[in-house]
């Protein structure tokens, strides 16, 4: 399956040639960073976000809705590949926030892309969620810098224990550079990232699965961010606003009017938020008595919980005392079964093929039988 370009294209509002040149490159990121929000409602509805193409473009392009790394990078893959770039998926280890010496997972998934006739490589990213993300790709080069107004970046290598070069990304923040997160050239798959989304998306000690995380970068160059009840906005001078959002109703509010996102109306969603004082969409709240679902106006089923059981314990499993040669030939005993005498045969009451007192088998020595001993009991 391939993307509709046009359809994508106007999700951005990127008007231009397409074509596999830097020029390009760089105008289609900033677009896409400026074009698609960042959001996690998925995860926190319960579920793991697709990364099949079709599901990608029916929820990113056309259902006007956001996504995080694995949706973003993924889809801005697809879009460069069937430009006619080259693009390789990298996995990094986010540093923001991160204390001293903390060793994280490669959670997050960014891009390297190879523009044809050119012969440095750039590093493409439009699903970091972060103030300190980039808004234009840059060069793989130790110590190049970008300017992507309103932000400044760099990338330098660091010292590591491991074979390959270690990258890491930085943001300068109030004069100083900030670590953004590392990565090395290995080549990941897209097999890779589907184990990683599944995880950061259901693991009950993920983030994203707990609270609502939402980011936009706008025109004006304000970037807007929202954790849970803490609606945040950064100015292009690096005035910060902040204000707490009164509940639920209110975060669903500011998604969609603020940052452009259609929140969606699930038909089966938790009857509470995953984390105490963080809250889900208005949606995902306990119904309320006489509230009525939006979609299908039917009144909504009174949330109870009964006292918890406990999972029976499971009946282990039967023992077999017989294993069938390849073949399907001739059962072979098991030793338990080999010391109680004849009930070791084939099945319950018949005879044994074994042993010579049985009537089955053949003494040592019988022609074409050599292999086949009677049980240590029986011999004399």
């Amino acid at each position: 399956m391939t993307l509709d370009l046009d359809a994508y294209l106007a999700r951005i509002g990127w008007t231009g040639e397409p074509a596999p040149t830097v020029e390009v490159l760089r105008s289609l990121h900033r677009a896409h960073a400026l074009g698609i929000p960042f959001e996690n409602l998925d995860p926190v509805l319960g579920s793991a976000p697709s990364l099949a193409l079709a599901d990608l473009e029916a929820k990113l392009v056309r259902g006007g809705r956001g996504g995080y790394c694995y949706e973003h990078n993924t889809l801005f893959a697809t879009v460069l590949r069937q430009l006619g770039f080259t693009v390789t998926l990298l996995a990094a280890r986010v540093l923001l926030g991160a204390a001293p010496g903390d060793v994280r997972p490669r959670s997050h998934i960014l891009l390297r892309v190879d523009v044809p006739g050119v012969a440095t490589p750039y590093v493409a990213d439009v699903g970091f969620g972060t103030v300190g993300a980039l808004l234009e790709p840059i060069e793989l080069v130790a110590g190049a810098e970008l300017y992507d107004a309103p932000r400044h970046h760099r990338l330098v290598t660091v010292a590591h224990e491991g074979p390959l070069e270690m990258w890491e990304l930085q943001a300068e923040k109030g004069g100083s550079w900030e670590a953004q997160y590392a990565f090395t050239p290995e080549p990941f798959e897209g097999p890779d990232f589907e184990m990683i989304n599944w995880y950061v998306a259901t693991s009950p000690h993920s983030p994203f699965a707990q609270a609502v995380y939402a980011q936009r970068a706008l025109p004006d160059a304000t970037h807007r961010s929202l954790a849970g009840l803490d609606l945040v906005e950064t100015a292009e001078d690096g005035t910060i606003r902040e204000r707490v959002l009164s509940g639920p109703d209110e975060v669903v509010q500011v998604l969609e009017d603020g940052f452009g996102i259609h929140v969606p109306r699930a038909p089966s969603c938790p009857p509470e938020p995953r984390h105490a004082g963080l809250p889900s969409p208005g949606h995902l709240s306990p119904p309320r008595p006489g509230a009525r679902h939006p979609d299908t106006g039917r009144a909504a089923p009174p949330v109870t919980r009964g006292p918890a059981r406990p999972h029976p314990r499971p009946a282990p499993p039967p023992r077999v005392a017989h294993l069938t040669r390849p073949g399907g030939s001739r059962p072979f005993p098991s030793r338990d079964a080999a010391r109680t005498g004849p009930s070791h045969g084939p099945g319950p009451g018949r005879p044994c093929r074994w042993k010579p007192e049985c009537g089955g088998g053949r003494a040592r020595g019988s022609r074409g039988r050599r292999n086949l001993r009677a049980p240590r009991e029986t011999r004399p």
